[in-house]
């Protein structure tokens, strides 16, 4: 026979909010056929996700940062400083 898969286990938590907020949340739960811990748990692996998703991208920016970009100038501007600086 084929096992079917467990689900991972889950714990309970308490919330507090405001009474507008809670009635919104259970609004958009039913819309979405979810109860409000499908929900909640929902936008948290969302929210996880693109934090973890912000951080791998800031790590590159840093490290191309640390490398620095290739201008091809051998070292010497083209402009000086005064020249810049002209209004």
């Amino acid at each position: 026979m084929d096992k079917i898969p467990s689900k991972p286990p889950t714990q309970n938590v308490t919330v507090k909010m405001e009474r507008e907020l809670l009635s919104s949340a259970r609004m958009l739960a039913a819309s979405r056929s979810l109860s409000l811990s499908e929900l909640f748990a929902e936008l948290a692996r969302k929210t996880l996700a693109e934090d973890a998703a912000f951080r791998v991208r800031r790590q590159r920016f840093r490290e191309r940062l640390r490398k620095g970009y290739a201008l091809n100038t051998r070292g010497k501007l083209s402009v000086d400083r005064a020249e810049l600086h002209e209004r």
